[in-house]
């Protein structure tokens, strides 16, 4: 029985990824390849494939200089990664598909704290993911900000929109089929914006007693909002972000958050995250 025991391990391995770093703080998958990225607190980067023990591919950002990571994105075509840290640095990868997946050390590091610090969120925008959009701050005139990383660093800035007054800019969503960026805030705002016109297009006042996270799906056309009460909301994806839908108190009231661009702000509810995935919702509660 014991030798039976011994070979069912054997031919059953655990999958779950044994490491030492610090905790977790972002995952994210490739849009097309078998792999997935995570990042701790401390800005260690690492790139798994899903049949895999051990990580394809790691790199250390540096801790201390950095801040914390905050959030960690694959661009539309797969080849480029980004990861975002509380301080305002953003350092992008690439990733070369043809030398087995595995990232070069990044080629970027797009520094936004003189416009944005904390920062809380940022997103590829456009197929080739040449331009960045960032959010956090404290100004409400540098809020949300958007860099093109084909020119030098000196002229990369390209606009600020003027949003979340009295407020931080804490997640994003971007509508690539109707080039439009969305903003949700910490005073519970939403905010949409033209990308052609750079320009504000929609404000919705009470969206959510603080905006947590973000997701646009292109199979459904449908924009998702989770907040702190613990509620779900659909929106539509253009201008005006009309409410479709509400999914009420997600959460259990015994459920408690901390989010990661405000660690001393707590919630007796939260959606900590919601992801769109071959035309289904899913959502992260903080009761796990």
């Amino acid at each position: 029985q014991q030798q039976q025991h011994h070979q069912h391990h054997q031919h059953h391995p655990n999958h779950t990824p044994q490491t030492r770093d610090s905790p977790v703080a972002c995952l994210a998958a490739h849009p097309t390849l078998p792999l997935y990225a995570s990042a701790t607190l401390d800005g260690k980067i690492a790139l798994w494939h899903f049949a895999r023990l051990n990580p394809v591919w790691e790199f250390c950002v540096g801790p201390g200089q950095n801040g914390k990571t905050v959030a960690l994105r694959f661009n539309t075509p797969g080849n480029k990664l980004g990861c975002a840290c509380s301080n305002g640095r953003l350092h992008v990868f690439t990733i070369g598909v043809v030398r087995g997946a595995c990232p070069s050390p990044p080629f970027m590091i797009l520094n936004t704290s003189m416009q944005i610090k904390p920062l809380h969120d940022f997103h590829f925008l456009k197929s080739s993911g040449s331009l960045i959009a960032a959010a956090g701050g404290n100004r409400a005139d540098l809020c949300v900000c958007v860099w093109d990383t084909l020119l030098p660093a000196a002229t990369g800035f390209r606009h600020s929109f003027s949003c979340h007054p009295d407020a931080k800019a804490t997640c994003l969503a971007y509508v690539p089929g109707r080039d439009i960026l969305v903003s949700g805030g910490s005073k519970g705002k939403m905010y949409a914006f033209d990308l052609t016109s750079m320009t504000s297009t929609g404000t919705v006042d009470h969206a959510h007693a603080r905006v947590d996270t973000l997701a646009y799906d292109e199979r459904t056309d449908v924009l998702v909002s989770g907040g702190l009460e613990g509620d779900i909301k659909l929106w539509s994806p253009d201008r005006r972000l009309q409410i479709l839908h509400r999914f009420p108190h997600v959460c259990e009231s015994r459920s408690i958050s901390r989010h990661p661009g405000n660690p001393g702000l707590f919630s007796n509810k939260a959606i900590t995250r919601v992801y769109f995935q071959s035309g289904n919702l899913y959502a992260c509660t903080a009761e796990g």
